[in-house]
């Protein structure tokens, strides 16, 4: 009987050569020093801290180990609540605004002309500035006596105490962190509004589409990716806000403006409480991770024209 398999038979796998194999080996040899860059810095503190979670003790002494309890412990505390509350304001505060501002910006970049090389280099100047730096320039011009409640007494308007009230502490720390990380994403949408070809916004002017129907239709759609990218890291970003809240506020008034971050740096540091702070830690990290991906998911997919 005859083989009525039609299927071809399995071929062999051929075997790498000498010349296939040492470029192997040397793409290897390139990526070496990031991987042991990242076991190091990344993956081993992470794994310490999350054995640290289980034990109870400070950074010098005898440690023993108690299970769960600083987990326990973290989510029967309401106040924890209260700060991952106050991280959550930051990004409903900060990430529209930002991205706003910071497209716009961009679409105005994008423009080739004589003044763009001044004015990108205008908007590249908070990149330079360190963030303690800003931070103390920004608690001067909101300060009692500061600049923005002098032009406020000029316009007979009344002028708050900033940094000592809860909700206006909260708008310093945004406007401060919007000012110094729009300059990042515009750069970002700089570039992939100038990676978009010309083509089609020739055929929208060909169809009569007007500015606002190509910059939905045709804009944002092909930079579906460059917004998916700011908003992911800027959402991170707000949820590791400490160093503007703590050269700032120092958490206050009544941890109104205290972030998840400043809370681990308080318990590890000020507190000499290890456990607590990797048990936060961890934590953190789980809920970083879950929203995340959940941006991920929601943006999932490719436009194509």
């Amino acid at each position: 009987m005859k083989n009525t398999n039609t299927e071809p038979a399995l071929r062999p796998k051929r075997r790498r050569t000498g010349v296939q194999k040492r470029e192997i080996a040397s793409g290897y040899l390139f990526i070496l020093p990031f991987m042991l860059l990242l076991a190091v810095f990344a993956i081993l503190p992470i794994f310490m801290t999350f054995l640290q979670s289980f034990e109870q003790g400070g950074t010098v002494g005898p440690r023993t180990f108690v299970g769960l309890k600083n987990y326990m412990t973290i989510l029967a505390d309401r106040k924890y609540l209260d700060y991952l509350f106050n991280n959550f304001l930051y990004i409903v505060m900060a990430l529209p605004v930002g991205q706003v501002i910071a497209f716009g910006l961009a679409l105005y970049l994008r423009r080739s002309t004589l003044l763009s090389p001044l004015f990108e280099t205008i908007y590249f100047m908070p990149l330079l500035i360190s963030m303690v730096a800003a931070s103390v320039m920004m608690s001067y011009l909101f300060s009692v006596n500061g600049p923005i409640n002098y032009l406020l007494e000029l316009m007979d308007f009344a002028a708050p105490n900033w940094l000592n009230e809860p909700w206006s502490a909260r708008v310093v720390i945004v406007i401060l962190e919007i000012w110094k990380g729009c300059t990042f994403y515009i750069y970002i949408y700089v570039a992939a509004l100038r990676g978009i070809p010309n083509d089609y916004y020739e055929v929208g002017l060909i169809e009569g589409a007007s500015s606002w129907q190509m910059l939905c239709r045709v804009t944002l759609p092909l930079m579906r990716n460059s917004i998916l990218l700011c908003v992911v890291m800027s959402t991170i970003w707000q949820f590791q806000l400490f160093d503007s809240v703590y050269t700032t506020t120092y958490g206050g008034p009544l941890n109104s403006t205290k972030s998840i971050v400043y809370a681990i740096y308080e318990l590890t540091f000020k507190n000499n409480l290890t456990g607590l702070g990797a048990a936060l830690s961890m934590l953190f990290l789980v809920i970083i991770l879950l929203i995340t991906a959940l941006q991920l998911k929601l943006n999932k997919g490719d436009i194509e024209y």
